[in-house]
């Protein structure tokens, strides 16, 4: 019965992880032309301030049992997300430099 149990709810965290996963797609997405959008105005990859007030706002909404997990969880996103904005960015400028061919999409 036991084993019965663990099983079902950890069918319900595979579904969550699939969600999360769907989710982490879109964001990175967007983070890519947020990337896109501060390269063509100048504009650097961290903004600190922006960070600090989504986390915020995630932490007050966890609730005080849940805020610390939620505060690591958005500094790894936050992480990942820069990581991939500056990859962007360093893959659009080789695009853009001179002799490089730019990739056609599919």
């Amino acid at each position: 019965m036991i084993l019965l149990e663990l099983d079902e709810i950890r069918k319900k965290i595979d579904e969550i992880d699939d969600q999360l996963i769907k989710l982490l797609r879109q964001r990175l997405d967007a983070a890519a032309e947020i990337a896109a959008w501060k390269g063509e105005h100048g504009l650097p990859v961290d903004d600190s301030q922006r960070e600090a007030a989504i986390c915020r706002r995630a932490t007050e909404r966890l609730g005080a049992s849940y805020a610390p997990y939620g505060a690591t969880f958005f500094d790894s996103l936050f992480a990942i997300s820069r990581a991939y904005q500056q990859q962007c960015r360093a893959e659009a400028k080789t695009r853009s430099e001179p002799g490089q061919m730019k990739e056609e999409s599919p």
